[in-house]
């Protein structure tokens, strides 16, 4: 015998009532016209009067728009309801962007929107979406940063100087960022205020009447001041309620600018600048933007350290080039030292100012003895070779000079020596007249700047990789929301869209007293529920409120592999603690997901422990093992790995994958733990 069930009406009244969801049935009020002035509720949830804050009495019998100081509903709100009911065509939207009101307070929500006529009125169903639309925002918020940060890279590769790559950077942040105002603000050593040396965005004006100082006073006490000063980034949350803004507050609010976020720039690790960004909306940067951004400044302190390390190349170069003009023009030689050698007798006599570049006594300025008693046998044939500064002169009319390295006890110097030869009528040489310069300095300086090049050159080569490698991950990033959002589309609306408008459906004939239309309803709803609940969990798997991050990982673990008949291995330490525990969430959850996907692994082992002031994450399976490689993955369209590993970087800690001795992979997650 089936099951007797109570009254329709009864059940109905009960179920709704008691679901989680607002649902409610207004009737249209109409005026002298025939036309809708208002909507007046026949029947509210409980949910709804939770959602409103307002009890059931003070709902039934009263004009929802007319009837309530402020109106329960806006007017574009109110038009859309009356069209569904004028025209018969329902309303089904998700992500309503909406103000309503609680407690008499006004508030900017978003709704997933169901409503379809009923009679002369609607029926109405709806469920808060505005976490979900906040996850979504940030999301596009941090695919914007993320290509910030990849054009001013692109920045740093082609700029020459900084007022190039001070425009770039705030052309960057205002076209990707969707930042109001950017500026780069520079000390000046003589006023102590601060100066604009770039700036971009719809509201630049607000800096042409600004005054800022970079001492310890009013007026230096801001962001920019206090970031110039100490060396640290300041965030803003709400300039309206800082009182460290009570200087630029009333200008602030002219032009819309409600957070901020000032970030130093250095060179040679002292802070000569610094970068500050500006939104229209509080609370606008986030822990994790901060770390970009921090991450970007560091980006762009590199890239100052570059050209002052040029500059001050090409500041010797000059001076070298300075001083080789005056040797040119026979300047000063004495100064440097000369030297004299006859060719009959094999006699060389050295001048005062040579003996003391190399350290010789007044009484031995003739002879090699001297020379050779202080430098050594070597130094005097390297002198005397075919090659050597004598031999050039002797073979030429014009010996090229020679740089040779006088070292020993008192004296270790390079010097570079020249000789022009002097010949009698014959054209048989009689002497050389030689001067030596020493070239000591240039010559260590020319050392350091072929090393400056070298680490120059491997820095841009690094920055254009860095560059490349961003640039794929954020294609690939967008690919992969594209794809999502289609796979999405359409899992919702083949599947759970069309179980929710058999819900309507049945819910509509339960209204008409059709008792078993309602269960037929319920069982809809709650697959849809179950549906909506995985599709959430794949959008955001690393979202866990739970009291431990063991327990979060033991639920990751269970969600990716409780169904694959894959061996589960779990050893997690309770009482590891960190503050980037959201990070080591992701990471799990990618991790794991790589396993189910890929790895046709038997068993797979997770670890988590603490490690000597770090969080350690271990997983380890025994499957066909992956490639390290990175960037290849990135080429490939595989972002996880790729965004954890500049991810764990970004918070000081860092992600290694190997294989195993069993030929299987071992991911290793290590970030701080505090």
């Amino acid at each position: 015998m089936p099951e007797e069930r109570p009254a329709a009406g009864v059940d109905l009244d009960l179920a709704i009532d008691e679901h989680l969801d607002p649902f409610a049935i207004l009737s249209a009020v109409r005026g002298p016209d025939g036309a809708i002035a208002d909507l007046r509720p026949d029947f509210v949830n409980r949910a709804v009067c939770d959602f409103l804050g307002i009890p059931k009495e003070r709902l039934y019998g009263r004009g929802i728009v007319a009837d309530h100081d402020p109106p329960l509903i806006d007017d574009e709100t109110f038009a859309r309801y009356a069209h569904v009911i004028e025209t018969g065509e329902p309303l089904f939207r998700d992500e309503v962007d909406l103000v309503t009101w609680f407690g008499g307070q006004a508030r900017r929500i978003c709704v997933d929107l169901r409503v379809v006529r009923y009679g002369d009125g609607i029926v109405l169903g709806f469920r808060d979406s505005t976490e979900r639309h906040e996850v979504r925002r940030r999301g596009e918020l941090m695919r914007r940063l993320y290509a910030t940060l990849s054009s001013v890279n692109e920045a740093i590769v082609a700029a020459t100087d900084r007022e190039t790559l001070y425009r770039a950077i705030c052309d960057a942040a205002v076209e990707h960022a969707g930042i109001a105002l950017a500026w780069i603000g520079v000390p000046d050593p003589a006023t102590g205020d601060v100066l604009v040396a770039e700036s971009s965005g719809d509201a630049a004006a607000y800096l042409e009447e600004v005054a800022i100082s970079i001492r310890d006073e009013p007026s230096g006490r801001g962001p920019t001041g206090t970031a110039l000063r100490e060396g640290r980034h300041m965030i803003t949350p709400d300039m309206e309620a800082d009182p460290a803004l009570t200087p630029w507050r009333e200008r602030a609010t002219r032009y819309g600018l409600r957070s901020s976020a000032v970030f130093p720039l250095r060179c040679r690790g002292e802070v000569v600048a610094v970068i500050s960004l500006y939104a229209h909306v509080p609370r606008f940067f986030d822990d994790e933007e901060v770390r970009l951004l921090d991450q970007l400044a560091a980006d762009v302190s590199f890239a100052l350290d570059a050209f002052d390390h040029e500059e001050r190349r090409r500041a010797a170069e000059r001076e070298l080039t300075r001083t080789a003009a005056l040797l040119a023009d026979g300047e000063e030689v004495a100064g440097f030292g000369s030297w004299d050698w006859e060719a009959d007798g094999d006699r060389i006599t050295w001048s005062n100012g040579l003996c003391r570049l190399l350290g010789l006594a007044p009484d031995e300025r003739a002879g090699w003895e001297p020379l050779e008693r202080k430098f050594g046998r070597k130094t005097v044939e390297l002198l005397r070779a075919d090659d050597g500064p004598i031999g050039a002169a002797v073979a030429t009319s014009a010996g090229e000079p020679v740089e040779l390295t006088f070292g020993g006890p008192g004296a270790d110097r390079v010097l570079q020596i020249a000789a022009r030869p002097i010949r009698d009528a014959d054209g048989e040489l009689v002497r050389l007249v030689g001067t030596a310069q020493d070239v000591t300095a240039r010559t260590h300086s020319d050392r350091e700047l072929r090393a400056a090049r070298d680490v120059l050159a491997e820095a841009e080569a690094r920055a254009s990789e860095l560059a490349e490698q961003r640039r794929l991950l954020v294609t690939e990033a967008l690919n992969a929301e594209d794809r999502e959002r289609t796979r999405l589309s359409e899992t919702i609306h083949d599947d759970t869209l069309q179980v929710l408008l058999a819900a309507q459906q049945e819910l509509t004939a339960a209204a008409r007293g059709d008792a078993e239309s309602l269960a037929r309803a319920q069982d809809h709803v709650k697959y849809a529920q179950t549906r909506l609940r995985e599709i959430v969990a794949d959008l955001s798997p690393v979202v866990y409120e739970f009291s431990t991050l063991a327990e979060a990982i033991r639920n990751v673990a269970r969600h990716q592999l409780g169904g694959d008949g894959v061996r589960v291995d779990l050893h997690l330490d309770e009482e590891a603690v960190t503050p980037h525990a959201r990070l080591v969430i992701r990471a799990a959850g990618e991790l794991l997901s790589n396993v189910a996907k890929h790895a046709r692994a038997s068993t797979v082992r997770v670890r988590l422990r603490k490690a000597r002031g770090d969080v350690e994450l271990l997983v380890e399976d025994d499957g066909v093992g992956c490639s390290p490689d990175l960037t290849a993955a990135v080429r490939g369209g595989h972002i996880g790995l790729a965004s954890l590993t500049s991810r764990a970087s970004a918070v000081g800690g860092e992600l290694t994958i190997g294989e195993t001795t069993g030929g299987g992979t071992r991911a290793t997650l290590r970030v701080p733990s505090a």
